[in-house]
């Protein structure tokens, strides 16, 4: 007999958050492999999916929109802030009826394939901020309430980067730190008695199956993939640390399974979330878009990870206006050269400034130019960051503001435990950017306001 996986994407738990074109891409491709298997059921709930049944959403032309939300009761550690905290995804109760149907029934109907199944013998969660934790507990309460002891798998971004504090407070039997697939194969044969081998080499990623984007609701827009981890080593990116290899796949496959799903699915707009997407661009990116420009695929291209501004030329930047990219953003986070050292950034401001006219020269105007600064950096000041959106206007761009996050394991981890005021050692609830801010020493609650008035050109004191 076949064994029923069920594999959970959970809820996020946070102050504010918006869809930007965001899917579980890691856990579909673990789908996506499982089901290469015949000894598996694949089965997934995807707790973020806006279109859900029974949700009404709506989506901006760009294809992003808001989360249906839940108000939820504030952790204690976070009582002293003024705002309200949610629970952003599907509702709970819809979720709870999917793994009622289970118990209740002795089956659960798969949510995209209808397929019946007698019990769950493992589920497999994810995750991905390390302060969305509390959405991770939640899930796992449930399916000890519905499932009882089956094995329990957790992986994803929060056990890898806070090893300690999701052995001590997520109840999961096994816990996967870095890249998944071959570790979940292992601990599924460990578990279930299964003799299973990897067709697949993580070395090379061509050898991975696509997503399993079946599994989701609405294919309107999907995230891209086209490398794994990041060859350079900014001091306040875990890139190297959940992926420590950078990896590359073939342009080609990239490239095909763009127009596979534009023509599969009708997807109009895909997002590129590559932490380095325009490393050795010449014999990667814009061999994809060449490829892409041989077709007939009619679609928007969206970059919400910053890009390396040095790669763009004026040739490459004419490739990507003529197949329709929309919403660039390009790194800087300072534009203070001795910072951007320090964060061992080698991006400066004169081939930022080069890149935005090559864009422009392109045919792209300032309000398709965004450029991320970061705030709340430790030892960052209110008048660095005004330079920086100063000379990001006077080039023409747009200004980005994107609150700085402590992530541990990173360079700039020390310091922003030193300019912190309450313990994010040993609270990942503290991680919050939204949270963060108000606890550093560097810049305040004031500051923040002041900065983003200055952005939206209105009169400051």
């Amino acid at each position: 007999m076949k064994k029923s996986i069920l594999l959970i994407n959970p809820w996020i738990y946070d102050f504010a958050a918006y869809d930007f074109w965001a899917k579980p891409l890691g856990l579909l491709y673990i789908a996506s492999i499982l089901q290469n298997y015949k000894e598996f059921n694949i089965h997934f709930i995807d707790c973020t999916d806006r279109y859900f049944p029974d949700i009404e959403t709506k989506d901006k032309k760009d294809g992003t929109g808001k989360y249906h939300t839940e108000e939820v009761p504030i952790p204690e550690c976070l009582r002293w802030m003024n705002f309200k905290y949610k629970r952003y995804g599907i509702p709970l109760n819809l979720f709870e009826k999917k793994l009622n149907a289970t118990v209740g029934n002795a089956y659960m109907r798969s949510l995209q394939n209808d397929k019946e199944i007698n019990k769950v013998d493992a589920c497999l969660i994810t995750s991905r901020m390390t302060y969305w934790y509390p959405g991770v507990l939640k899930v796992i309460e449930l399916i000890r309430k519905f499932f009882g002891s089956i094995p329990i798998i957790l992986g994803g971004v929060y056990p890898t980067l806070c090893k300690e504090h999701s052995q001590q407070n997520a109840k999961a039997d096994f816990f996967i730190y870095g890249e998944g697939e071959e570790q979940i194969i292992q601990v599924l044969n460990e578990t279930l008695n299964l003799k299973l081998e990897t067709f697949f080499n993580l070395n090379d990623l061509d050898t991975l199956p696509l997503p399993a984007f079946e599994f989701c609701y609405n294919l309107n827009h999907l995230p891209i993939i086209t490398s794994r981890g990041c060859p350079k080593k900014c001091t306040y990116c875990a890139s190297r640390i959940l992926f420590p290899k950078f990896r590359q796949r073939s342009p080609e496959k990239v490239a095909q399974e763009i127009y596979f799903h534009h023509k599969k699915f009708n997807t109009k707009h895909f997002a590129f979330y590559d932490d380095a997407l325009l490393i050795n661009y010449e014999n990667h990116f814009e061999i994809i878009l060449d490829q892409l420009l041989k077709t007939d695929i009619n679609c928007n291209f969206h970059t919400p990870n910053g890009l390396y501004a040095p790669s763009i030329t004026l040739n490459l930047a004419k490739k990507m206006y003529q197949l329709g990219f929309k919403n660039l953003r390009l790194s800087l986070e300072t534009a203070d050269a001795e910072h951007l050292k320090s964060l061992k950034r080698d991006v400066f401001a004169e081939q930022l400034k080069e890149s935005v006219q090559n864009l422009k020269k392109a045919g792209f105007d300032k309000s398709d130019i965004g450029i991320y600064i970061m705030l709340g950096l430790p030892e960052q000041t209110e008048e660095e960051v005004i330079e920086s959106i100063n000379f990001i206007k006077e080039i023409g761009a747009s200004p980005k503001l994107t609150e700085y996050s402590p992530l541990p394991h990173t360079e700039e981890w020390d310091k922003a435990v030193k300019n912190a005021t309450l313990d994010i050692t040993n609270e990942p609830l503290l991680h919050n950017n939204s949270v963060y801010h108000f606890i550093s020493r560097t810049l305040s609650p004031k500051s923040k306001h002041r900065l983003k008035k200055i952005i939206s050109n209105e009169t400051t004191d």
